[in-house]
């Protein structure tokens, strides 16, 4: 039978002294290097997000956009109530007749040395791109007459006419025309507008058939308004 016996003192300490060894042998392979390995990786990420970030420079400042989004907004509002300005006032106090809106129409044409090939009244609407008004037959009876008037707006006493013309002329004629159009003291809507190489007279061919060559220096406009 096999007596075992008591450690020295020396011994156990050199055995503890060992077994400290061993585990921080462990601790070094398997915890503290990939640990180190994991964070040396993760400043050389670092490091290269850092010059990626110095290439772009600085971030833009939103302040001007900001500012010039404002502006445009403003800018927006105006323009948006002027439109409402100018169709509840000056459509309204500046109704004209058909006959005057024609002879207005005649004697821009003629200042611009255009010939009038087309003019004529089309249509009456309520609405600027509504449909025709219609006449409504007058009732005598109370309860009729509630059921079928119509709101009152400015509109229903101030519809737009709708004009059909073709001009023909030259293209400083034509431009000035335009321009003459749009400083009427009516306001007006262009609902259509198609410009062309006017067409010259037409020749007759080797063959006895007629012709039609565009004429460069003449432009013939097709144009149809509401005011």
């Amino acid at each position: 039978m096999i007596k075992r016996r008591k450690l020295t003192k020396m011994e156990v300490y050199v055995l503890g002294a060992v077994l400290l060894a061993v585990c921080f042998y462990v601790y070094l392979s398997f915890i503290y290097d990939p640990a180190k390995k994991d964070l040396a990786q993760l400043r050389q990420q670092i490091t290269v997000t850092r010059g990626e970030i110095a290439q772009l420079g600085a971030p833009p400042d939103p302040g001007p956009v900001e500012a010039r989004v404002k502006k445009a907004a403003g800018d927006l509002g105006l323009l948006e109530s002027e439109l409402s300005y100018l169709q509840e006032t000056k459509k309204a106090n500046q109704q004209p007749t058909v006959t005057k809106a024609m002879a207005l129409l005649n004697e821009l044409a003629v200042k611009n040395e255009l010939s009038v090939k087309k003019l004529e009244f089309m249509e009456r609407v309520l609405e600027a791109g509504g449909a025709a008004a219609e006449d409504t037959k007058k009732t005598t009876s109370k309860t009729s007459k509630k059921k079928t008037e119509p709101v009152a707006t400015t509109s229903n006493y101030f519809p737009w006419d709708k004009y059909s013309l073709v001009l023909t002329g030259s293209q400083a004629g034509i431009v000035q025309f335009m321009k003459d159009l749009s400083e009427a003291f009516w306001l007006v809507q262009i609902n259509q507008l198609q410009v062309s190489a006017a067409q010259a007279d037409k020749k007759k061919q080797a063959d006895g058939s007629a012709s039609a060559e565009p004429n460069k220096d003449e432009f013939e406009m097709a144009l149809e308004i509401s005011l």
